[in-house]
């Protein structure tokens, strides 16, 4: 009776027992989950209110220096100021600006000039409402008495955080009912314990037991209790199961490192199943680190030490990675030993950090970005300098050979760079398009040495021909350099200044002058083309027969904002480096059209190689020869290059296309620098311009003379017409008339006038 009933007691006891367990792990997990789901979501909160803060600091900077660059220098300082803040505030729906007086607002100015007492008299101020960041603000003083203050409200990144707040309430809620459920369970249990516990204590005190038959009882109790645990359908076991499945990835594997056994969380996220698993090796199912190298993991299990980190789990369709514990273990009574893996899902975690990580990388080389040169540039003060590098004419590979063939180039230029980077103990990154940037501490370099050792890179990857798809690249790069690594866009003016002028290397500090003026005269190109200041003249051409004008050479003109007419080679070559060479294009184009469809004469525009090479240059001429029908047959196109034309295929095709129209093509500055005679065999020009440097003293040159006699016999037996420039006086038209040129341009046959104003 006794053992009956006392088997039934202590079976409940422990099954009550193990219930007990089993919630208590469940509680302990819950509570584990949350606080893991909290951390990450307070990481990823504070990774994005950093980089959202760092991208705000970038743009409110870029919008204070792009304010003061466009004030009207030559108004009053204050009321440009006003003016232009005054736009911005109107325009932007992302900044506001204030413009502080010392004068008329001396408590804002003092509140202001507190933040800028600096060398650079520029800051930032972060304004913090309880523990958000609310409000950034940048002050820049313009002089003692004006101070620029811009503002950008973090309202929509608040916004952002509150909704992972929401999301990590939301998920909290349903963890609490479940900690809610199983502290209900447990009480229960507890409960029953209780109730059982006097029952068993009842028949202990009501029967007195010998010796023999207690043993008897706790023999049988101790094969219940062994056949229970080997009982995978037993209660215990299924609960306890369940649990780990549900909250951890576990996987054991034996000592040579072959998996024995996975749980159901492994078999669900990897998206197999265990038949597939058991036996492999663990490389099948983890062949790489989220950070480091995967040897790492079996050199610890080898020495018996435990190793934790991010392993990436190999799945079908997504990316599947756990913050792993791997231990070693051994097991004495069935002299097993092996290593268990134990973890958590950390995926999107690893998501956010590897879309980070593509936001500070470029795609192509793999290299830092600029961003990522912003980041580092404005965090620290070990760096001696700042360096711009600038591919020349790459955008010709691009736009001949396509742009696969340019990301191949660019992938071999970054390589060849980062090895000279690493040897050298300087920090490579690849800016936009075919521009990289080379940083240097200053305990290893200073801006002189580094110049030194730029000019040796230059010849280094002069020299060292690429070669893709069979085809040969000989790469010419320039440098552009500056002490202030604070101030990126010194070292790119540098560099544009370089690529300008042809010479190898600019330190940004030996020639500020020039570059600021630099900067200027782009801008005042930039507000000429925004307010229609680009205007066209016109030149004739005169027949050396009859003395008449056959044709108009179109000839591009700046206005000032002061009514100044500026030439074209005080502005071109800027152009060309701040990309507005085409819109400059655009406009001879389209105003020319317009004239001459109304005039009916003759007339010449002037195309560059870039022109020449460019889609987009081409489709618009080819729109407008469309629509003005009749203007194909008077239109010349003059090809202009000072570098050489480097891809005669294109070219060809280029001239091909227009001739079809009915244009004539000319070939502009012929003999000096890279026009020659091959160009006149290889392009099937109609007309040949002498350059004005051969002419403007061929009545006292008797070797310039000799030169364009011969040109000039040439030229008539491939049938070319002959045109001198620089016709400058009666002397030289006599000669160029004996000569037997067949026509004239200079300021003795004809001064250039406005379009608008020729009769």
């Amino acid at each position: 009776m006794f053992g009956s009933k006392c088997k039934k007691t202590f079976k409940n006891f422990v099954t009550l027992s193990i219930v007990v367990v089993a919630t208590i792990v469940t509680f302990v997990f819950t509570l584990f989950q949350s606080y893991l789901e909290y951390s990450y979501l307070e990481n990823e909160r504070q990774i994005l209110t950093d980089f959202y803060i760092s991208d705000q600091k970038i743009k409110l900077k870029n919008e204070i220096y792009g304010l003061v660059s466009n004030i009207d220098k030559n108004a009053n300082l204050k009321a440009s100021l006003s003016e232009q803040i005054s736009l911005r505030n109107k325009n932007s729906q992302e900044f506001s600006f204030n413009l502080y007086d010392k004068t008329s607002d001396a408590t804002k100015f003092a509140n202001a000039l507190a933040l800028v007492q600096n060398n650079k008299k520029e800051a930032f101020k972060l304004t913090k409402n309880e523990n958000e960041v609310s409000d950034i603000s940048f002050a820049k003083a313009i002089n003692s008495d004006l101070i620029i203050l811009a503002h950008s409200d973090l309202g929509k990144l608040n916004q952002k955080l509150q909704k992972h707040i929401e999301v990590f309430k939301q998920n909290q809620l349903s963890r609490y009912l479940g900690v809610f459920a199983a502290l209900l369970a447990f009480g229960l249990a507890m409960y029953m314990l209780k109730i059982y516990g006097k029952k068993y204590k009842k028949y202990k005190e009501s029967k007195e037991i010998s010796l023999k038959e207690f043993e008897n009882v706790s023999k049988t109790l101790k094969e219940k209790i062994a056949n229970n645990a080997d009982n995978k359908n037993s209660v215990p076991y299924h609960q306890y199961k369940n649990i780990i499945s549900l909250f951890a990835n576990i996987i054991k594997l034996d000592s040579n490192f072959k998996i024995t056994s996975v749980n159901e969380s492994i078999c669900k996220n990897v998206n197999k199943c265990q038949e597939k698993l058991i036996g492999k090796d663990f490389s099948y199912l983890c062949e790489e680190l989220y950070y480091g190298d995967i040897d790492e993991v079996y050199e610890y299990m080898r020495e018996q030490k435990v190793w934790h980190g991010i392993l990436n789990l190999k799945t079908k369709n997504s990316k599947y990675a756990i913050h792993a514990v791997i231990s070693p273990f051994n097991d004495p009574e069935s002299h097993e030993n092996g290593y268990i893996v134990t973890g958590y899902d950390v995926s999107k975690f690893v998501i956010t950090q590897e879309y980070i990580k593509r936001h500070l990388h470029d795609p192509l080389t793999k290299l830092p970005n600029r961003q990522a040169l912003i980041d580092k540039i404005s965090s620290s003060d070990e760096y001696s300098f700042i360096a711009c590098l600038d591919i020349i004419k790459f955008k010709q590979i691009n736009e001949y050979y396509g742009f696969n063939t340019g990301d191949k180039v660019l992938e071999k230029i970054a390589k060849m760079l980062k090895k000279i980077a690493d040897e050298k103990d300087l920090e490579l990154f690849k800016l936009s398009n075919d521009n990289f940037a080379f940083i240097g501490k200053s305990d290893k370099w200073d801006i002189q040495s580094f110049k030194n050792y730029a000019d040796e890179i230059v010849s280094q990857v002069k020299n060292k021909a690429i070669i893709i798809n069979g085809n040969k690249f000989n790469i010419n790069v320039v440098f552009g350099i500056s002490s202030d690594v604070s101030q990126l866009i010194s070292a790119e003016i540098a560099r544009d200044y370089a690529k300008q002028n042809k010479v190898n290397s600019v330190i940004f500090d030996e020639k500020k002058e020039t570059l600021i003026r630099t900067i200027n005269l782009t801008q005042e190109v930039k507000k000429a083309i925004e307010d229609n200041r680009i205007v066209l003249y016109k030149q004739g051409i005169i027949d050396n027969s009859s003395k008449k004008i056959i044709k108009y050479e179109c000839l591009m003109r700046m206005i000032d904002r002061n009514g100044k007419i500026i030439a074209p080679c005080d502005f071109l070559n800027i152009a060309k480096e701040s990309d507005l060479y085409k819109e400059l294009t655009k406009i001879v184009i389209a105003n020319s059209f317009e004239y001459f469809d109304k005039h009916k004469e003759n007339f010449s525009i002037n195309f560059a190689i870039d022109d020449i090479l460019s889609s987009e240059i081409l489709d618009f001429l080819k729109a407008k020869l469309l629509k003005y029908k009749d203007i194909g047959k008077r239109l010349t196109i003059e090809i202009v290059e000072d570098e050489g034309i480097g891809n005669f295929e294109k070219v060809l095709a280029f001239i091909k296309e227009v001739k079809t129209y009915g244009c004539k093509v000319a070939i502009d500055d012929f003999g000096t620098g890279y026009s020659n005679f091959e160009y006149l065999l290889r392009l099937n020009a109609d007309i040949i311009k002498f350059d004005g440097s051969m002419i403007k003293n061929i009545d006292k040159d008797e070797h310039s003379r000799r030169i364009v006699e011969l040109m000039v016999a040439f030229s008539k037996d491939l049938g070319v017409d002959t045109v001198a420039e620089f016709v400058h006086s009666k002397e030289v038209s006599n000669v160029i008339n004996d000569i037997g040129i067949n026509s004239s341009q200079g300021y003795f046959c004809d001064e250039p006038k406005p379009l608008e104003l020729a009769s």
